[in-house]
C-alpha cells in the first residue's frame, strides 16, 4: 500500500529530527528549510514510498557541505 501524504510528512518530519540532532553545530531553521527545500524537488514525483529516503541523502549532504564552512 502506497505511503499517504500524512505518512510522508510524518517521516519527513522525522528525517528533519533526525539531521537536526546530527548537524547540532547548525540552526535548526537551516536544516528544516534544507529538508523542506529538498522536499520540494519532489513535489511532481508519482511514486512516494522513496521520497523520505531520497530527501534525507540529498538533505544529509547538503548539510555536511554546509557545516564543513
Amino acid at each position: 500500500m502506497p505511503m499517504t501524504p500524512e505518512e510522508e510528512r510524518k517521516a519527513i518530519d522525522q528525517v528533519t529530527h533526525r539531521l537536526a540532532s546530527h548537524f547540532h553545530d547548525l540552526n535548526p531553521q537551516i536544516v528544516s528549510n534544507t529538508v523542506h527545500r529538498v522536499h520540494d524537488q519532489f513535489a511532481t514525483s508519482r511514486i512516494r514510498d522513496y521520497i523520505p529516503l531520497l530527501v534525507e541523502r540529498d538533505a544529509r549532504d547538503r548539510l555536511r557541505t554546509a557545516s564543513e564552512h
